[in-house]
């Protein structure tokens, strides 16, 4: 074979080689896309225990006003459903009688005393007269008892002048509390007695009552929240969700625990009193009442699916800033609304994965897909 032959045979072979490297190049599998993971961040949440239950909102006083002197009513002094100071004059009962009245009883007293005068000044005399022997001791002992008389009229006169002015001033009809007053039950023109029904009542709304009838397992929970080490941090504070779902913005103090169980429901009742500036809450209104501690525990709290159980205990596969997975060993705490409360092993802003556990393994990178509605 000639040197040129040989060539030729050897550049034949070499562009079969480079043919094939380059067929099995084109042939190579492309590579695998990174696995998908839903994660949501760990956000922190207050897991202090509560205890939620049913309510009634209660007025702390009710007050029925009623006319204390019969008359005719004169005017009404108020816009009914609408808040009232105590003292506010509310109705005026004509007055014209109790004015005549009082008149007579002061000149009563003003006569009581003239007498009682004219009567001292004549056992002065007598006394003297029978030091004189002009008259005998029955005629002192008379002027003594008229003179006595006359004192005791004095002060009858001026009771019945006080109570004069008493009734002078019942024609004026005010509030004994602050409160939102209904409707009026009587109008301008009708005549009053003390024994008519009430001229209308009186509410008070600030503070206010909340009234729960709790069964005895949560009794026993409440009364360990309240009473807990002694510790005033730890006590049991109630607050309020009221019908529309919105939390109410003022908490509140237990006041009163009832005495015992009834023996029918087995419940015993638990009064709560809030402050009520805002008048949102009224009486007869009903209220879920959550009474938890008022010392708040925060800790992170994360999706219970996210949280894995194997032999060494709880774990989370976490999400590094490298979109690495990691197992994560957590100590959990109580659940609450769905989530794990995790005692140690996890911070806030971390990112476990909550969806897609099946296809990763720690130190795998993964393409992160964050959970709807979850906290950026």
């Amino acid at each position: 074979m000639s040197k040129k032959t040989l060539f030729l045979a050897i550049c034949c072979i070499s562009s079969s080689f480079l043919s094939t490297a380059q067929a099995a190049d084109t042939n190579a599998k492309p590579k695998r896309p990174l696995p998908s993971v839903v994660v949501q961040t760990v956000d922190t949440k207050n897991v202090s225990p509560e205890i939620k239950q049913s309510g009634r909102v209660e007025a702390i006083q009710t007050v029925d006003l009623r006319a204390r002197v019969e008359g005719f009513l004169l005017k009404r002094n108020f816009v009914e459903g609408t808040m009232v100071k105590e003292g506010d004059v509310l109705f005026n009962i004509e007055k014209d009688t109790y004015q005549i009245a009082l008149k007579e009883r002061e000149a009563d007293l003003m006569s009581a005393k003239a007498t009682l005068k004219n009567n001292a000044a004549d056992l002065e005399r007598k006394r003297d007269m029978l030091k004189k022997d002009l008259i005998s001791q029955s005629d002192v002992d008379a002027a003594e008892a008229a003179r006595d008389t006359a004192k005791a009229q004095v002060k009858l006169s001026q009771a019945a002048l006080e109570q004069a002015k008493l009734n002078l001033s019942y024609t004026d009809v005010v509030s004994p509390i602050d409160g939102v007053i209904g409707i009026a039950n009587y109008t301008k023109g009708n005549l009053v007695k003390t024994t008519s029904d009430p001229l209308a009542t009186i509410t008070s709304v600030d503070p206010i009552y909340v009234s729960v009838e709790i069964g005895e397992k949560k009794l026993l929970q409440t009364r360990n929240l309240q009473m807990q080490n002694g510790d005033e941090n730890l006590k049991a504070v109630p607050t309020l969700v009221l019908s529309d779902g919105t939390a109410y913005n003022h908490k509140g103090e237990f006041t009163y625990m009832g005495p015992e169980v009834d023996m029918t429901s087995n419940t015993v009742k638990v009064r709560a009193t809030f402050p009520n500036p805002e008048h949102t809450l009224r009486p007869g209104q009903y209220v879920t009442v959550s009474i938890g501690l008022n010392k708040q525990n925060i800790l992170p709290v994360v999706p219970q699916e996210s949280v894995q159980k194997d032999k060494k205990g709880y774990f989370v596969l976490v999400v590094d800033a490298d979109s690495k997975i990691e197992e994560r060993r957590v100590d959990v705490g109580r659940q609450i609304d769905g989530d794990w409360a995790i005692k140690s092993g996890l911070k806030k802003g971390e990112q476990v994965v909550v969806q897609g556990l099946q296809k990763v393994r720690p130190d795998m990178k993964v393409n992160v897909v964050e959970a709807k509605g979850a906290t950026k």
